[in-house]
């Protein structure tokens, strides 16, 4: 016959165990707790990345520019001008992304012999971000947004 601190203990055994299966799972208000930190944790970090994600198209564009430029004067320095006869920045891979079309700036829309303005416009997505435009000249000059080179706006997206 099995001893009364036996059966006690099979009792609390039994009473755990009913214990246990009632207090499975989670409460609404865990829930709702839970939910709540998350939406805020998304709340803080989407406009830094969204951030980051721009100015890494920044990046990419002004790279684009810089590279142009780059064959633009290694023809002058070929052939003493910046006219590249059948060649356009397209067969050079080099007429902007998804979010940057890259074009000549000029009035007739091409080199001449002694200059050239390379633009990098903002589309898509891009045309929210505070640097719409970029231009780069033979010279080097830097500007943005229609901006003075001096101007802070030029200064901020080409140091960027």
């Amino acid at each position: 016959m099995p001893s009364k601190s036996s059966n006690k203990f099979f009792r609390e055994i039994r009473m755990c165990k009913k214990k246990l299966i009632n207090k499975s799972g989670f409460t609404l208000i865990e829930i709702m707790i839970v939910l709540v930190i998350i939406s805020l944790l998304v709340a803080i970090a989407m406009p830094s990345y969204s951030r980051y994600v721009m100015r890494s198209r920044r990046v990419e564009a002004r790279d684009m520019l810089q590279s142009a430029a780059q064959r633009l004067h290694a023809a002058h320095s070929a052939n003493l001008t910046y006219v590249v006869a059948g060649q356009t920045l397209a067969d050079w891979g080099l007429d902007g992304n998804k979010y940057y079309e890259i074009k000549y700036s000029d009035d007739k829309g091409a080199p001449t012999a002694n200059t050239f303005i390379l633009e990098a416009k903002a589309r898509g997505g891009q045309e929210a971000d505070k640097c719409k435009t970029f231009t780069l000249d033979q010279s080097g000059v830097k500007k943005a947004n229609g901006e003075g080179a001096r101007a802070r706006i030029s200064l901020e997206c080409w140091r960027e």
